[in-house]
């Protein structure tokens, strides 16, 4: 079973009409290799083996991600490593700022380091089937008041006008 993980990308190569659907999965692929560093080393026939592609396909896409700005690469001739950085336009918006990079977003919301789960609030349906057993009556909402009852008298009175 293959654990790997893609972080987090801009949606922008994967909605560009420019580039066939393996070239986004040589894309992802990419991305998740190089992780934070947004490069990585590696053999063509690695990245054609692990796709289920010929090197000749990996060329190909590699050339169609270059050409729309995605990558960049360059290859060892000694030793026939090649080396592929992943550009600014793959991030989203709040990495690239963050990343001092062009087109970043103009607000970057704060990260938070951990999740924060609002507080219980207590509806009238809970507190009638007392479901928490923390329940806190002061967040109870409380219904609206109904209108008066009338008594059978006075709505026998108002019907037959008496």
């Amino acid at each position: 079973m293959d654990t790997r993980i893609l972080l987090t990308c801009s949606l922008t190569p994967f909605l560009d009409d420019t580039i066939c659907d393996g070239a986004v999965r040589f894309l992802a692929l990419a991305r998740s290799l190089a992780g934070h560093r947004r490069m990585f080393e590696t053999y063509t026939k690695s990245l054609a083996t692990q796709l289920g592609r010929c090197t000749n396909t990996i060329r190909n896409h590699r050339e169609q991600l270059v050409e729309a700005g995605y990558l960049w690469w360059s290859t060892n001739k000694k030793t026939g490593i090649t080396t592929i950085f992943i550009r600014g336009a793959v991030e989203p918006p709040s990495r690239r700022a963050a990343l001092g990079l062009e087109g970043g977003a103009q607000f970057v919301a704060p990260i938070k380091s951990r999740k924060i789960i609002p507080p219980y609030r207590t509806t009238v349906r809970h507190a009638a089937r007392q479901e928490s057993p923390l329940m806190n009556t002061s967040e109870v909402v409380r219904p609206r008041p109904l209108l008066p009852q009338r008594t059978v008298a006075e709505q026998l009175a108002a019907i037959f006008g008496g």
